[in-house]
């Protein structure tokens, strides 16, 4: 009997990795990027990973679409007219374009992932909190060879995507 709970991601033919503890790739952490990991595997994204060591400062998206998951701590984030406030465990996403200012507390953790791209994006605010509680709608499942059990009922909630398909953001 096998549990697939328990099998190496090898045997699940997926590349598993933590980023909280992929090394990085070799620039020093600064600023609200902190540092690059090296762990990208498709083109036009990247990962970094932050902490705290800068307590606040200002951050100018250029053409990334921006996903923050915060680790730890709190985060601040501020600009066009939108303030968010994160605490662990909580996901915001910033519109390529926009300049604003991030105040960490103490102890703050970080991951920030990166679409580069400037294709425009429908219904992206600038700067978003995503709300886990929101409702979602029913969406398709996984591949069927991915599955090693039984066809799993997905929903989802898409926050922010490309107009032409090439990504998207939400849960």
């Amino acid at each position: 009997m096998t549990d697939a709970t328990l099998m190496p991601p090898a045997a699940t033919g997926l590349t598993v990795f933590d980023l909280r503890e992929v090394p990085a790739a070799g620039e020093t952490g600064a600023g609200f990027l902190g540092q690059r990991l090296a762990v990208s595997h498709h083109p036009g994204w990247e990962f970094w990973r932050a902490s705290g060591a800068e307590t606040a400062g200002t951050h100018e998206s250029g053409g990334w679409h921006l996903v923050v998951l915060l680790l730890d701590g709190t985060l601040g984030l501020r600009g066009r007219g939108l303030e968010v406030s994160l605490a662990a465990g909580d996901i915001a996403l910033i519109a390529p374009g926009v300049r604003f200012d991030w105040t960490a507390g103490p102890g703050a953790r970080w991951i920030v992932n990166g679409r580069a791209g400037t294709a425009a994006a429908t219904s992206a605010p600038a700067i978003a909190r995503i709300d886990r509680e929101a409702p979602q709608e029913p969406s398709a499942p996984p591949a069927a060879d991915l599955l090693l059990g039984p066809v799993p009922s997905c929903t989802k909630r898409t926050v922010a995507a490309s107009g032409d398909g090439s990504w998207s953001a939400g849960l």
